[in-house]
């Protein structure tokens, strides 16, 4: 067999005993016997962890948890959620902050979310309906709130995007429509937007259906409830589908 990409990860879960994961100089000839063990042509991924005592608004290589990886990696991958993971039994959103990074060639940062949707046709089994994701150039001034957002000032026309969301995203619950839309839109705070939210549900504007459904637990499965939205009555028209 001839790898052409061999991967450790996490490089603590194969780390030789009697080694001193904190002296520099004893990680750096372990590092580079591991390179000398793979072939020339294939491409080497140690995977390691950022220090949990590192500020988590920071991406920098020398924030590894062990000593030696900053100083011998030739190129690099480095990622932070910009924002708390965000889960539910049917759908996941992750913001992260990405480092590319080569001694030859600098490095670049980008701003990548990641939205799964799941397929709830078998609930006892896990799979994706949808990945979808966007990348941005990292803004450095904290991209996703200083980034020039659009203004809007009415509550129907704030409802209207609200109904725009749920069209995208079916099975975001109410935190996650409500974070996405401020992602995007200014002239209403979270609380303005829960509000607006309620009232779109109470005029029928968004329609929401709860199924149990079930899901594996170990040996037995249980019922779960699961709540997707969709677009209802048009705004101003109550009740109205």
């Amino acid at each position: 067999m001839q790898p052409v990409l061999t991967v450790i990860d996490p490089l603590y879960a194969y780390h030789p005993s009697g080694m001193d994961s904190s002296n520099l100089y004893e990680r750096g000839q372990m590092l580079a016997q591991i390179r000398s063990e793979i072939e020339p042509y294939a491409a080497l991924i140690i995977g390691d962890h950022i220090n949990k005592s590192a500020d988590d608004k920071n991406l920098d290589l020398d924030l590894i948890g062990y000593s030696g990886v900053s100083q011998w990696a030739d190129s690099w991958s480095l990622q932070r959620h910009r924002e708390q993971f965000s889960g539910t039994p049917t759908s996941s959103t992750a913001k992260l902050e990405v480092e590319f990074g080569s001694r030859r060639a600098g490095s670049m940062r980008y701003d990548i979310d990641w939205h799964l949707a799941r397929d709830m046709s078998d609930p006892s089994v896990i799979k994706w309906a949808s990945c979808n994701w966007t990348v941005l150039e990292h803004n450095s001034a904290d991209a996703p709130n200083n980034a020039e957002k659009k203004q809007i000032s009415s509550a129907d026309d704030a409802i209207r995007e609200l109904q725009n969301y749920v069209d995208e995203h079916p099975t975001a619950n109410k935190t996650n429509v409500i974070n996405g839309v401020r992602d995007v839109f200014d002239g209403f705070s979270r609380d303005q937007w829960r509000d607006l939210w309620d009232k779109a549900i109470r005029d029928e504007n968004i329609i929401g259906t709860t199924v149990e459904v079930e899901k594996a637990c170990g040996k037995s499965k249980r019922l779960h409830s699961v709540t997707t939205f969709k677009r209802g009555a048009e705004v101003g028209k109550v009740g109205q589908r």
